[in-house]
């Protein structure tokens, strides 16, 4: 167990800000591809099921029906309406816990209907989110027409007043490193108040050397004043602080726990947000593992 120096020792643990769910027509899908999943199924659609699982007041699910829009995962034509039907269903989970819960609707941004469905969803529960995950839909900075894509969405969610949840791709070989020059320099200077939440501590899983990255090109643009001070962003500590493998992520040893608490004072603990992203843990689960490797008190 390693020594905590208190960085994180404010943090509201009451809600957990980073909660996948399924339905049970993706959860179908899934194993039709992929074989058996790791947990009973209820455990991946239902709110009693979960609430009672993490032991939180309060969740933030997610949707994730932007997986239809990428061809490799979904290569059938119906893409659209699949989502759609995802964020339905996101929707009523999330209104099933009342106000204890936020339901954040997906959608690919590169596509023409994300405007549209972020524009329906909102029209259906006005206290919606909305979650974009660069890796699954191939975003690039890099690309002056993603870039506008991107700015299209996030000037129509400081219209209505949507916090934005975004998982960067920064391990991308040749296109994920700058992803925060790019979208300091290109995208929120362009665009009215947002709030946004940057997924797992700005990389996709684990604290590696892209993390490091990104952070460090967010705290240099800070310092220097280049972040507009309209904004609101925090950071998430969903999939980081790993005690088991996620997808290509390795359990995190001893030093990276401690790169990891060093950025957390660097960022803020003001400015960081628990999420487990359930159900890689249970909330609880989590919580421990973090105080057991000096994260939390």
């Amino acid at each position: 167990m390693l020594a905590c120096s208190g960085s994180a020792d404010d943090l509201d643990l009451s809600r957990d800000g980073h909660v996948k769910l399924m339905s049970p027509r993706l959860i179908k899908y899934v194993m039709s591809r992929d074989g058996q999943l790791d947990r009973p199924l209820e455990q991946y659609f239902d709110m009693t099921t979960v609430k009672s699982l993490c032991g939180v007041q309060g969740m933030d699910v997610i949707s994730m029906g932007n997986m239809y829009r990428n061809i490799n995962f979904f290569p059938e034509g119906d893409g659209l309406l699949r989502m759609q039907q995802e964020n339905d269903f996101i929707l009523s989970a999330a209104q099933s816990c009342g106000d204890a819960c936020r339901a954040y609707i997906a959608v690919d941004p590169l596509l023409n209907d994300a405007v549209e469905e972020l524009q329906r969803c909102h029209e259906l529960d006005s206290t919606i989110g909305l979650w974009m995950d660069f890796k699954v839909s191939n975003v690039y900075l890099t690309s002056y027409l993603h870039r506008q894509y991107l700015k299209d969405i996030l000037q129509e969610c400081s219209r209505r007043s949507i916090p934005v949840y975004v998982q960067l791709d920064p391990g991308h070989p040749r296109y994920g490193i700058d992803d925060m020059r790019f979208l300091m320099d290109s995208v929120m200077t362009t665009v009215g108040h947002l709030s946004m939440r940057v997924a797992h501590m700005g990389g996709s899983g684990g604290f590696h050397e892209a993390n490091e990255k990104i952070i460090n090109q967010y705290l240099e643009y800070r310092e220097q004043g280049k972040v507009p001070e309209r904004h609101d962003i925090q950071w998430d500590l969903s999939a980081v602080g790993l005690d088991k493998t996620f997808e290509r992520s390795k359990v995190l040893s001893e030093e990276q726990f401690e790169k990891l608490e060093k950025y957390i004072a660097d960022l803020g603990s003001e400015n960081i947000v628990f999420g487990s992203r359930y159900p890689l843990y249970d909330s609880q689960d989590y919580i421990s593992v973090l105080r057991d490797n000096g994260i939390l008190p």
